[in-house]
């Protein structure tokens, strides 16, 4: 590709078998969490791919937390006990290097925000569709003990009869 020419700008390229991510310790996210009060979200988290790429996505998003505010992000990218990358909704990145990236943002919503809600939407829309089946099952089980009483009912009203008849033959017989 690169001999080629097949692009008209600058290109990195890292074999997949090279890549190397490191994992957050859990201490880290448990304090991530904590200082963020659960809104910082894992990017990789927040994106879909085909688990093939699990490793390169790893690479690139794996420590990277996208924060609500940019106080969040602050406070993750530059406390000295977890100094991890942040980008906030309107795009600013803050590294813990020191740098901090964005300042100009374009007119309408952020596209950070929207991944955002949409990832928050689909949660919701996953549990109501778990609660949906529960309910179902629920049902399920309503409708079979309604068809069992049903079946008892009829039963009794049939016994009911032939005690009856069984009582007006004994009535005769003594008569």
């Amino acid at each position: 590709l690169l001999s080629r020419r097949c692009f008209d700008y600058g290109v990195t390229m890292i074999p997949m078998n090279k890549i190397v991510s490191k994992a957050i310790p859990q201490e880290k996210l448990k304090l991530i969490e904590q200082i963020s009060n659960g809104e910082a979200k894992l990017a990789l988290d927040l994106i879909k791919f085909d688990d093939q790429y699990r490793t390169a996505m790893q690479f690139v998003f794996g420590s990277t937390f996208i924060c609500p505010t940019s106080e969040i992000a602050h406070k993750l990218a530059f406390n000295e006990s977890i100094r991890v990358k942040c980008v906030n909704l309107d795009g600013d990145i803050f590294d813990p290097t020191g740098l901090i990236t964005g300042g100009a943002s374009r007119p309408g919503e952020s596209i950070l925000k929207r991944v955002v809600d949409l990832s928050i939407i689909q949660e919701k829309i996953s549990n109501n569709k778990r609660s949906i089946l529960e309910s179902k099952k629920e049902l399920d089980e309503i409708v079979k003990g309604q068809k069992k009483i049903n079946e008892f009912t009829n039963q009794l009203n049939g016994l009911k009869a032939q005690a009856n008849e069984y009582d007006k033959d004994k009535i005769l017989g003594k008569i």
